[in-house]
């Protein structure tokens, strides 16, 4: 899990908790958390939840990177569809 908190990748749940508690009343590193995944060479990214606001956010930061937006049910079968061909 990268958090949002320090934009790190963390395994640990005990930290995760720790950390998703500070996100509530922390900055969120949201930017510098799509930069550490952009640098760990993730090209796709898929958003959970309405109006791909997010998918937005990340057209600011790189335009070349994929965001794949689940709103609906049937959006998780499109998504699915789409990664196969990136397989």
């Amino acid at each position: 899990v990268i958090s949002n908190v320090d934009a790190l990748p963390h395994t640990d749940s005990r930290q995760i908790k720790k950390n998703l508690r500070n996100q509530v009343v922390s900055s969120v590193l949201w930017v510098d958390s799509m930069n550490y995944l952009i640098n760990e060479n993730i090209d796709i990214f898929i958003e959970f939840g309405p109006k791909g606001v997010l998918a937005g956010m990340m057209r600011k930061i790189d335009r070349k990177k994929k965001v794949l937006t689940i709103d609906t049910l049937e959006d998780v079968n499109k998504v699915i569809e789409e990664l196969k061909s990136y397989e």
